[in-house]
């Protein structure tokens, strides 16, 4: 049932581990050249950018069920008509797209004290052109083929950087910097659209193939929850960096990027384990085989995470000190909120996908949008009290004391009972905080070598793995282990 899921994940951590090592090598090559600033301004426009997301009025997150349908129906003509179907829904917000691409460089224009840079900002709007072609991920991503789509932004993701780097040592600045995501994103669009055409022309023709066949339009009411639950989870993933644009310098806005580039590759990590298994969970007509999926998957989910969340993040100080220098870290508190906020933000995708999967979006859109405006209310005030730990203080309130048990509640109400992994969730993480903190009171690792600090770290793997395997596997035995994660498939 679930090994193309398996391959999925295992082709998408593979994409997300170079991409992650190649932005180690290329990120302070970037900020040398282009400057801190403008590598910060870049940031902010990226986060900015992010909110064209809900442009698309929930068509993207609403198609993905008609989509997978449409594919596990095996009908050629069907799996057409349901593109053909998206991809109008998609032409038809495009005068919403591009009047946010006016706005968007008008207003980034008007916050430029320099007036300089209004081509650069043009430039990274361009690629939201191609908001029709994700039509074409849209649909890999529900027929159980999202390693195609890692590929894809694997390819886009190495050209920007590495274009990023020449635009940069050639004194481009943010121009370089917009050309190069320019790129980056074209080649994302046009790739899956290529792999889409040729699994059609693949594809077999059916007798009595009728593209009809059991096919439903995308309803005004799926768009709307879909649009609140995209936004929320935008304003959830950006809202961070803006606020704090409103009260600190660009180069902090650096400095808030690289304090949390760990956190974020363990939570792509994570986010992962939903994106590569939901197309099969959602088609699988045993309710009892369901729930005990996410049962079995929620251990290994917690099992992960906690294992790898406690290393991540005593590594972190080094890492950023070796990294880009000593002088662009914040601090060890903003670091442990940060890991929390991206645990719990991993988990929650995770359950997510589950009201997807189950068809409930209406279930959770008004929780998630109140938590949406919890997290920027809190945020906000957070900024102005604690500056650059206020954000991050302000996520992990709304994630913890609001997302969290109210999505518990919606998953009950639809059969599925997540008590015993909040429980076990909680555990791993206040062993792992006691851990932490602890460490940090003995130990002083900001005079280790890297030699001790990786030392120091592959013990606190291994004693990380022996506590979380026994507390949720009661075994420390690796094949056994497995033999748990292989019941899953």
């Amino acid at each position: 049932m679930f090994k193309k899921g398996v391959k999925n994940y295992f082709f998408s951590i593979l994409a997300l581990l170079l991409t992650t090592l190649t932005s180690f090598f290329t990120t302070p090559l970037i900020i040398k050249y282009a400057g801190a600033s403008y590598f910060g301004l870049y940031q902010l426009i990226l986060q900015y950018l992010g909110y064209s997301i809900f442009c698309d009025l929930g068509i993207s997150t609403a198609s993905l069920s008609i989509l997978n349908k449409a594919f596990h129906l095996n009908s050629k003509n069907t799996v057409k008509a349901a593109i053909r179907l998206v991809l109008n829904k998609y032409l038809k917000v495009m005068p919403i797209i591009f009047i946010f691409q006016v706005l968007l460089t008008v207003f980034l224009t008007s916050q430029d004290e320099t007036k300089n840079n209004t081509l650069s900002y043009i430039i990274m709007a361009l690629p939201l052109s191609f908001l029709p072609l994700k039509v074409y991920s849209d649909f890999l991503r529900s027929s159980e083929q999202v390693h195609i789509v890692s590929k894809s932004n694997t390819i886009g993701l190495l050209s920007t950087s590495f274009l990023a780097i020449y635009l940069s040592i050639k004194g481009y600045g943010i121009l370089g910097l917009a050309i190069s995501y320019f790129l980056g994103m074209t080649l994302m669009a046009i790739i899956p659209m290529l792999y889409t055409f040729k699994y059609l022309s693949n594809m077999p023709n059916l007798e009595n193939d009728d593209y009809k066949n059991g096919l439903e339009d995308i309803t005004i009411s799926q768009q709307v929850h879909a649009s609140i639950q995209t936004l929320s989870g935008q304003l959830s993933y950006s809202s961070d960096v803006i606020i704090l644009s409103f009260f600190a310098s660009k180069e902090m806005l650096t400095m808030f990027f690289i304090n949390q580039r760990l956190a974020r590759l363990m939570d792509s990590l994570l986010v992962n384990v939903g994106n590569s298994f939901w197309s099969s969970f959602a088609n699988h007509p045993d309710k009892d085989k369901r729930v005990f999926f996410l049962r079995n998957i929620n251990s290994v989910f917690i099992f992960f995470s906690g294992t790898i969340s406690l290393p991540l993040l005593l590594l972190n100080h080094k890492f950023i000190n070796l990294w880009v220098g000593e002088h662009l870290f914040i601090s060890d508190s903003f670091s442990y909120i940060v890991f929390m906020n991206y645990a719990l933000f991993g988990l929650l995708s995770l359950w997510g996908w589950i009201f997807i999967a189950e068809g409930k979006q209406a279930f959770i859109s008004r929780t998630i949008l109140m938590a949406g405006f919890i997290n920027v209310a809190t945020s906000i005030l957070g900024t102005y009290y604690f500056h650059e730990i206020g954000p991050v203080l302000g996520t992990f309130i709304s994630f913890y004391f609001f997302y969290l048990w109210s999505i518990k509640n919606k998953l009950a109400h639809i059969g599925y009972n997540v008590e015993k992994a909040i429980k076990d969730f909680l555990l791993i993480f206040s062993i792992n905080s006691s851990v932490f903190w602890l460490i940090l009171a003995l130990i002083d690792t900001s005079s280790f070598s890297t030699y001790k600090s990786i030392v120091l770290i592959a013990s606190i793997f291994s004693i990380s793995y022996l506590i979380n395997s026994l507390l949720l596997f009661k075994t420390v035995i690796p094949s056994k282990i497995f033999l748990i994660i292989k019941e899953l498939r």
